[in-house]
């Protein structure tokens, strides 16, 4: 189901053109299950993105088949304004983001954190290869590329000390180690992305 939801899609930071964007949910699927998570919780990394690459009308769909909890999930790691194909700026978007992990469950960090280690890893093999021109896919809102790195470093760098102060308040389980360790993992590569 989620390969015919997001038949036709493609990863931007990809390094071999055309790469389907099936590959990003799988190895987040992946990352989710291997720390320990039960199987709604890896459903739902499947389709994590599902509300902000088609739109809304898709909540019903994974309600249907796949729950009220999966839904939830899902919706948890949904972007506030990023639903379907009119998005709103990105900026407003990754405030509210950022401002929501304050909120999130072990279950959704569980998810957003392998979300942002499986891009982060594939942008810093994409900038080792073509260096600068790497950023050029992403924030298309933004034309000046000192200032459109500044502002993935500002987000990526604020992502890992929220997910830190959130990650210190949810009870421990040994999913949280799991996490703890895939985002001291995240951390190390966005200080390769944005040296100093």
């Amino acid at each position: 189901m989620a390969s015919q939801l997001h038949a036709g899609q493609l990863r931007k930071a990809s390094i071999v053109p055309d790469i389907p964007y099936l590959s990003h949910l799988m190895e987040v699927a992946g990352m989710v299950m291997t720390c320990g998570f039960p199987e709604t919780v890896v459903v739902a990394a499947l389709f994590h993105d599902l509300i902000e690459d088609q739109g809304s009308e898709t909540r019903d769909l994974i309600r249907e088949h796949f729950g009220e909890e999966v839904l939830a999930l899902v919706e948890a790691c949904t972007e506030p304004g990023a639903e379907g194909a009119k998005k709103g700026p990105w900026v407003k978007r990754k405030e509210a983001y950022l401002e929501r992990i304050g909120h999130d469950t072990l279950e959704v960090l569980g998810i957003i954190v392998p979300d942002k280690l499986q891009s982060a890893r594939e942008q810093r093999r994409k900038v080792r290869l073509v260096g600068d021109e790497a950023w050029h896919e992403l924030l298309k809102e933004v034309s000046d590329l000192p200032q459109k790195i500044a502002l993935q470093k500002w987000f990526h760098t604020a992502f890992v000390q929220a997910v830190k102060d959130q990650l210190y308040i949810v009870p421990h389980a040994p999913q949280k180690v799991a996490v703890q360790a895939l985002l001291q993992e995240l951390e190390e590569t966005v200080a390769t992305l944005f040296p100093s």
